[in-house]
């Protein structure tokens, strides 16, 4: 699982008067232990192999570790291992309700730009449940324009019994739309979204023309088939000036 976090040693702010990067280096070990999911026993690198990605001294991972440890997040009395000391805390969130349509809208009329299409050699990156993972994934990337301007970075997982029978369907149109079509509403269980606050990591930030550890909006989508298993699993990212949610209160 680490193999995937994102250790960037551009995300740390060096001039001064910047945060001392230790600091800067303990918060952006929680934001990819929380993006990533790591729960309890999830194995980190090891202090020189973060040190060598981070650019830093290992006394500087030292001083990250001692600030994660006294926190109870991580454990690096294990061996030679640092662990996820804890669970993940689950805090109250908001919960609303959207329009299947109303997405559907806000997205006709975009340029697609495809960036990557390939089979996914490693299932670990598709961010749902083992149990609701098909057998295999087709991984594409994109980015989507509108009015010659970005607003959406796209990762998506497709599964390969769809995306094999209409791939140009999934490279050139909104995968969505094609995985409503291809199911059938009738086979389609549920359509699922949560968006979050990340920080842009090197790859986002370079599609959607932002700095690095810039905050976007990441919505993890996930569209569930009649079998439970997930048919189009998306990390997308939009700027922060792009995502603006008006909600009427009842009283």
């Amino acid at each position: 699982m680490y193999k995937h976090m994102d250790m960037t040693p551009e995300l740390l702010q060096r001039s001064r008067p910047a945060r001392p990067l230790y600091d800067q280096i303990a918060d952006l070990l929680r934001a990819e232990i929380e993006r990533l999911h790591m729960g309890k026993g999830a194995v980190l690198p090891n202090m020189v192999e973060m040190a060598q990605a981070f650019g830093v001294h290992r006394h500087t991972i030292r001083q990250a570790m001692d600030i994660l440890e006294r926190e109870g997040l991580v454990d690096t009395r294990k061996g030679h291992d640092i662990v996820v000391a804890k669970e993940r805390v689950h805090y109250p969130v908001f919960s609303v309700k959207t329009q299947l349509a109303t997405h559907m809208a806000f997205t006709t009329g975009s340029d697609i730009e495809l960036i990557l299409t390939e089979r996914c050699r490693d299932l670990s990156l598709v961010p749902v449940p083992e149990e609701q993972k098909c057998n295999a994934y087709q991984h594409l990337k994109h980015r989507n324009c509108k009015n010659e301007h970005i607003f959406t970075f796209v990762e998506l997982f497709i599964a390969s019994s769809m995306f094999d029978e209409k791939p140009e369907d999934f490279q050139q149109k909104l995968a969505l739309r094609a995985t409503v079509a291809f199911l059938g509403r009738e086979n389609v269980h549920c359509i699922h979204q949560t968006m979050t606050i990340a920080k842009a990591n090197r790859e986002v930030a370079h599609y959607l023309k932002v700095p690095l550890g810039e905050p976007v909006a990441r919505f993890v989508r996930v569209v569930l088939d009649s079998q439970d298993k997930a048919a189009y699993v998306g990390n997308i990212y939009y700027p922060a000036n792009v995502i603006e949610i008006h909600m009427d209160m009842d009283f």
